[in-house]
Parts: structure tokens; C-alpha cells; sequence
């Protein structure tokens, strides 16, 4: 039994019934059961493989069918099996880029699209030496094409589906080449450039083979997009070779839903072939035509978007020039200045507006190795996603200078920013900017960072300028303040740096309400700031999870690997794997281990660049988990508060031994808020939350 035979033969089926079955029976070769845990899973396959190496190529391409499947039960199986791949590869001394692949994949198809991305990346990183199988390049391609997508980028899309195609071609998998023409054909229809696509090349005898569903269910689109008329055919219920990875493209409204939400993917295709044929717009209302305008500009569509606008021109002037100010000057500035408030003739005082100032980290260094072209693709994506958050929260983009964007909130009477608002938002972005540059390094795009500086204060707001050339803008000591608060945070182990006057001069409570507490705030004391007389007492900001955190079974064996810590699990305790169960540690906790010898952390990543570092816990993490994540954080991050540390060491040592807190004080206690926030979550988010 071969792994390439397997393959043809998998390759041969031709409907969803045919894949199942013959899934299925592998399956019950390796006895291989839905439900199983890891552990309960044959190290080595009896009767099937007389090897190990065999047992894990043999057990890696059941994996590798299983998210070809696509559906829920099968990924969670593979994500399962992917932990048996890592353990025989940990057996072998192996590097663990085929686990790491077929973990992510799993991932990105259960919805757990940014660690996904990252069990990929570390794939396609270099970490791994080992040479990787084609089919394994070729799918971990397929997911990032999917990602791409979740992150709203179908120019990233194209790209990760235009080397597919060419892997895939190159080791000859046809189905996945027709896969990733496919995609291909898909995005060139929602760019609305179907015609450069030749579908009858591209398929080939696959069209003749009547090979699966999705490529009848294209030929009828891409027709109907080209004729403007709205397509009528069944929805595909279970495709027999997905062509996305746990994202919905192809499906109508249920009987229940008038329209599906066009933030998603399914959305966006769904109106794509609706409306966007210049025919099926004549008849629409300019307040349709805007809304699908819209749609257009939030999934980039640059083409599709021009042509709807020019729709707009024709009919309704006022109406084009209203949405180009929306998207030049943003819609807070819009709406105020459509309704007569923005007629200043000198400037206005508005005494509490908070500035937001933000820089991209390495710019300079950056703007010399790549040419401006470049510089456009790479840092527009980083100011979608902060326009994204901040316009959200009221933010009002001023300006953006080079690398720099300047965004004010309370500038206008009608609003009013909740400070707590645009500190979770600030997280955020800094969130899926980590997330979006993973995606995109693969791309041999730079990695990128920001710094950000937030003060609230006076400014005066005005036309700076002539009247012959004018621009809105805010001017004040409070600007200049932001400005070098941002500068500071280059010397602070946290992204964001947060002036007091934010919190109105009264200690920042963002455990208020737990559940909207997805940042962390540290207090930095006074600090002088360059030309600025009075000192800034201030406090930096950053995301809870600062770096990658993935899962692991409870009982996992786990060996050293570059780049990743195991954290209260890995049954071992030395460089890179922190656990205190083993005999040969004294210690009672893994925050105890993490507090006196952080050496095992900091010296086990001291080559790995920031971006790239990961910790893994187990799938249920206790008290002790989550306190050792937070002292390997400070320690990694060169300003640990050793004292306090230490007595939370103390502490979580003291509950890992089962001296839990006397009734009278639980619900005071560190543990009894850690259990209650777990209670709460559960209830909210169920028992599957991320």
C-alpha cells in the first residue's frame, strides 16, 4: 500500500458518496474511529504498514483526506490524528512540519483561522528542514487561500491559488490544480474580470468528466455575470471537492433570510451574482446602488466599485460626490460637513477630544529595500484594518503622513467616544495586524508593527491653509503630547502608550466588566517627554495574548522545538518544555518554574524573531497555565516585576496543592475570580470557546 497509489485512487473518485466510502474504509483499516482521543489512536496501524515511517505517511494521508472532506466531523478527526503525526514524528526525531500542516488545515477549516495561519506559516517559515511532502504544499496553499479570504484580501487570495495551481500541476494532482483554477475563476468573476479567465482551457476534460458540482454551478454564474441575468440552480449541500476550506461561497438565503450578510464570503458572492452586471442595475434605487457600493469598497473591488458609481453619476450627482467625500474624508467629516457644521470661518475649541497617533514600526529602513509600489501594497492593508476598528469607535482620520496616521475622536457635538471603546479597539488592531502581516509573510511581505500614542486634551479644530486650498485639521499642545507619547512607546515592552488624562486623572478599571476586557493595561509611571515641560504619567497597552497561544491534549510527550514553549504541559521541564509534573522538578507549579528559571524561556527563544513565537498549553488551562502564559509574557517582554511574580508563583503553587481559599474568602480570592470568569465563559460561549 503506497501513499501515491492511495492517492490515485482517491483522486479517481467522482461523487461525494464515492469519497465517503472510500474515507470510510480507510478508516476501519487503521481503525481509526470518530470520537477517538489522540492517545487512543494505533501508534502503528496493525496489519496495514510493517513500519513506523510507513505508520505516519500511511496515517498523514487519512489526515490529508479527512480536510479534503471538508465537513466538521471529518476536520475534527484529522485535527485529532494530526497530534498522533506529531507523536510519531517526536518518536522519530523528526522535525514536525507535516503535523504542523495538516493541524493547521484542521484549523482553518473548524473556524480557528489566525493559530491556523500560524501552523502553516511555521510549515512554509524554514523552522522545518525536513523535506516536505508536494501534497502537503500544495493544501497548505488551498488554506491560506482561504484565509486570504476570512481576512477579506482576495488579491492575497489569488496569489496563494496562482502557486497552488502550479505545485499542483508541477507533482501532477489534477484535482488539485482544478481546485485552484477554479478558485481562480471564482475570484476573477467577483473582480469582474471573468473574461480574462478561459474556463474551457483551464478545466480541460474535467468539464467533460462532469468531475463535481462547483464547475456546472460556475459555468451557469460566470454566464449569467456576463448576460445579466440572476443564475437559478440548486444549492450544493456537500461538494464533492471543496473548493474553499471552511469557507460558504456557493449557497442561496434560506427560507428564513432575505439576503445573506455581505461581510461574508457567501454574501459577497451572492450579490456579485445578483446585481453586479451593469444591466441588473438600471432599475435600482440610488440607495441601493450606495449600499452595494459599499460592499464593494469593504472587499476591495476596485473595478465592480467603479462601475456602480458611475452608475450613481449618471443618475444623482450630489449623491456620487456624497459617497467620494465618505472615502476621501471619511463619513464623520461627511455627514458633519453635509449638514452645514464644518463652515468654520476660524477655528473651534474642542476641549475633549482624544488623539490618536500611530507610527509603523522600522518605516525608514523599510522605504529603502522596496520600491514605493511596494510600500502602497504593504502598508495599505495596515490602515484598512485601524480605519476598520477606529471608525467604529467614532475615530475621525485626519491625516495620514507617510507611515503616521493621526485619528481624533469627540470632534463633533453628536459624538462621544467611550474611552474604553477605543482602548479595546486599539487592541484589536494591533490583533489582526499580527494576524494579517503571518498571513501575508508568506508572500515575502515584511513583517510590520505599529506604535501608538493616545492623549486627550484641548485642540483647536480648523481649515488649515488658504481659502484657495484648504485642509480640516487639529492643532494644540495635546497633539504634540500624543506625539511624543507615541515616540515613548518604543521604550516600553507594550505597543500602546496611554496618557492619564484619558482615564480622567482616576485609576483605569478595565475588569469592570470582564467580558469586554480583552487588553491589559500596565502603569509606567511619570516620564519626561522631549520639549514638553510637564511629565506624562502613562500606561502601556496591549492584547491579552501578546504572541501566538495554541492547544495541546492533556498528556501530550513533547520535544524541544525551535520557536515554540510548552507551557503545564509536555511532561518534561527543560528549555522550551515548562512542566512540573515530571518527578526530576522540585517545583509545585509551572508559574514556579517560569519565575526562578525564566532562562528556559528567554534563552530557548533568543533566535526567534517576536512574531514567531508561540506557546502551547493544554486544551483545558488551569490557573496555573494561565499565571505561567502572563510571567513568561513580562519576562520575554525585558521589564518583568520580579516581586510580583514571585508571589503569584506562591500562590498558584499553594492552589496546584489544594490549599483553595476558606469559604469566607473564595470570592475574594485570585482563584474564585479566575473559576467565576471560567463559569461565566462557559455559560456565554459554551464549552468549544477559542
Amino acid at each position: 500500500m503506497t501513499f501515491r497509489s492511495q492517492v490515485k485512487e482517491f483522486e479517481a473518485c467522482r461523487s461525494r458518496a464515492e469519497v465517503d466510502r472510500f474515507v470510510e474504509g480507510l478508516l476501519a483499516k487503521l481503525d481509526i474511529r470518530p470520537g477517538l482521543e489522540p492517545r487512543d489512536l494505533p501508534a502503528v496501524p496493525s496489519g496495514l504498514f510493517a513500519d513506523q515511517p510507513r505508520a505516519r505517511e500511511g496515517i498523514a494521508m487519512v489526515c490529508r483526506l479527512l480536510i479534503r472532506r471538508g465537513d466538521t466531523a471529518s476536520l475534527e478527526t484529522a485535527l485529532r490524528i494530526s497530534f498522533v503525526i506529531h507523536d510519531l514524528e517526536r518518536q522519530a526525531g523528526a522535525s514536525h512540519g507535516q503535523s504542523s500542516v495538516l493541524k493547521g488545515l484542521s484549523q482553518l477549516g473548524l473556524g480557528q483561522t489566525d493559530i491556523g495561519v500560524k501552523n502553516i506559516a511555521r510549515f512554509f517559515s524554514g523552522l522545518e528542514s525536513d523535506q516536505s511532502h508536494p501534497l502537503d504544499q500544495v493544501l497548505g496553499r488551498w488554506g491560506l487561500v482561504s484565509a486570504a479570504i476570512r481576512h477579506k484580501n482576495l488579491t492575497l487570495a489569488a496569489r496563494f491559488a496562482a502557486e497552488m495551481s502550479s505545485i499542483a500541476e508541477a507533482h501532477e494532482y489534477p484535482t488539485e490544480r482544478l481546485r485552484a483554477q477554479m478558485i481562480l475563476w471564482l475570484l476573477s468573476i467577483l473582480e469582474g474580470q471573468s473574461e480574462l479567465f478561459d474556463a474551457s482551457q483551464c478545466l480541460g476534460d474535467a468539464l467533460a468528466d462532469d468531475f463535481a458540482e462547483p464547475i456546472k454551478l460556475l459555468q451557469v454564474w460566470s454566464a449569467a455575470c456576463e448576460l445579466g441575468v440572476r443564475p437559478t440552480f440548486e444549492p450544493i449541500p456537500d461538494e464533492a471537492v471543496p473548493l474553499l476550506l471552511g469557507v460558504e461561497w456557493w449557497r442561496d438565503p434560506g427560507p428564513d433570510e432575505k439576503e445573506l450578510p455581505e461581510s461574508t464570503f457567501a454574501g459577497l458572492c451572492q450579490l456579485r451574482r445578483r446585481y453586479c452586471h451593469p444591466s441588473a442595475l438600471k432599475d435600482f434605487s440610488i440607495e441601493k446602488l450606495l449600499a452595494l457600493a459599499a460592499t464593494m469598497a469593504s472587499w476591495q473591488l476596485a473595478l465592480l466599485l467603479n462601475d456602480i458609481e458611475e452608475r450613481v453619476r449618471k443618475i444623482d450627482v450630489a449623491a456620487y460626490y456624497n459617497s467620494l467625500m465618505g472615502r476621501l474624508f471619511g463619513g464623520h467629516v461627511r455627514d458633519t460637513m453635509a449638514a452645514g457644521s464644518l463652515v468654520l470661518t476660524s477655528s473651534e475649541t474642542k476641549k475633549d477630544a482624544i488623539i490618536w497617533m500611530a507610527d509603523v514600526r522600522g518605516y525608514s529602513s523599510l522605504s529603502e529595500r522596496i520600491p514605493p509600489g511596494e510600500l502602497f501594497s504593504s502598508l495599505c492593508p495596515l490602515f484598512r484594518i485601524m480605519n476598520e476598528e477606529l471608525e467604529e469607535a467614532g475615530g475621525v482620520i485626519l491625516d495620514f503622513v507617510g507611515d503616521a496616521i493621526l485619528v481624533m475622536f469627540n470632534l463633533f457635538d453628536y459624538q462621544q467616544s467611550s474611552e474604553r471603546d477605543i482602548l479595546a479597539r486599539s487592541s484589536r488592531c494591533l490583533e489582526r495586524i499580527h494576524s494579517y502581516t503571518a498571513l501575508s509573510f508568506l508572500l515575502q511581505s515584511p513583517f510590520l508593527a505599529i506604535g501608538v500614542g493616545i492623549n486627550k486634551g484641548s485642540v483647536a479644530l480648523g481649515y488649515v491653509g488658504g481659502l484657495e486650498r484648504c485642509q480640516l485639521s487639529t492643532l494644540g499642545n495635546a497633539v504634540n503630547v500624543a506625539a511624543r507619547i507615541e515616540n515613548l512607546s518604543k521604550q516600553f515592552p507594550y505597543p500602546v502608550v496611554v496618557e492619564d488624562s484619558v482615564f480622567g486623572g482616576r485609576e483605569p478599571d478595565i475588569w469592570e466588566d470582564p467580558f469586554s476586557a480583552d487588553f491589559s493595561l500596565r502603569d509606567f509611571g511619570q516620564h519626561e517627554l522631549k520639549n514638553i515641560e510637564k511629565p506624562a504619567r502613562v500606561y502601556g497597552l496591549t492584547p491579552l495574548l501578546r504572541y501566538w497561544v495554541d492547544t495541546v491534549p492533556m498528556g501530550f510527550v513533547a520535544n524541544p522545538e525551535q520557536g515554540v514553549v510548552y507551557l503545564d504541559v509536555g511532561n518534561q521541564c527543560r528549555p522550551g518544555i515548562i512542566d512540573h509534573h515530571p518527578s526530576t522538578t522540585k517545583n509545585r507549579s509551572a508559574c514556579a518554574i517560569v519565575t526562578s528559571m525564566p532562562e528556559l524561556i528567554i534563552d530557548h527563544l533568543a533566535q526567534t524573531p517576536e512574531p514567531q513565537i508561540e506557546f502551547r498549553v493544554h486544551e483545558k488551562p488551569d490557573l496555573d497555565c494561565i499565571a505561567s502564559l502572563y510571567c513568561a509574557c513580562e519576562w520575554l517582554e525585558g521589564q518583568p516585576r520580579k516581586e510580583l511574580l514571585a508571589a503569584l508563583a506562591g500562590y498558584v503553587s499553594e492552589m496546584n496543592q489544594g490549599f483553595f481559599p476558606e469559604p469566607e474568602h473564595y470570592l475574594d480570592s485570585l482563584y474564585g475570580v479566575f473559576i467565576a470568569h471560567t463559569s461565566l465563559s462557559e455559560l456565554r460561549y459554551g464549552d468549544d470557546r477559542d
